[in-house]
């Protein structure tokens, strides 16, 4: 996920990050020190990170980190239309059992990240939300098994 042309970020597991300064050129590993692994990140102003259990921001390019409030756990696929509003997709709790399934979670922001409201009891047999595109304010969020439409309204 690129910011601008030359600042971007990829997710890892095991508490890392990679950061460019230099459009890809180089990239260094960053640590934000959350315990966590990292599936998606997202942008907005500032650079948003999510993984297992948070969803973190940094507002000075990747020194420092904090943890949003109220952040839904193992989000897939995050996306922010501008500074403030924003979307996170993942996975919730699973049901349990031998024929158990996960719910599915979508989550909604629009404070930069400082606090998150929605679902994490999205009933899905076919799986998480693992990917999501959003081109405009409608986009699509997807599953194994289906495609979910999501539309931006205020």
């Amino acid at each position: 996920m690129f910011i601008d042309d030359k600042k971007g970020y990829i997710p890892c597991l095991g508490d890392k990050l990679l950061k460019t300064t230099d459009g890809g050129a180089s990239w260094q590993v960053a640590a934000p020190g959350f315990g966590s692994g990292y599936y998606a990140a997202g942008s907005g102003a500032s650079p948003y990170v999510s993984g297992q259990d948070k969803v973190i921001r940094s507002v000075d390019d990747a020194s420092s980190w904090t943890m949003s409030i109220d952040a839904p756990r193992d989000t897939f696929s995050m996306h922010f239309w501008d500074a403030k509003a924003g979307i996170a997709l993942g996975r919730s709790d699973y049901t349990g059992g031998d024929i158990g399934y996960a719910r599915s979670s979508i989550y909604v922001t629009g404070d930069g990240g400082e606090h998150w409201e929605g679902s994490s009891a999205i009933e899905s047999t076919t799986g998480v939300i693992l990917g999501s595109s959003f081109p405009g304010l409608t986009g699509y969020a997807v599953n194994p098994a289906s495609v979910i439409r999501v539309k931006r309204i205020r």
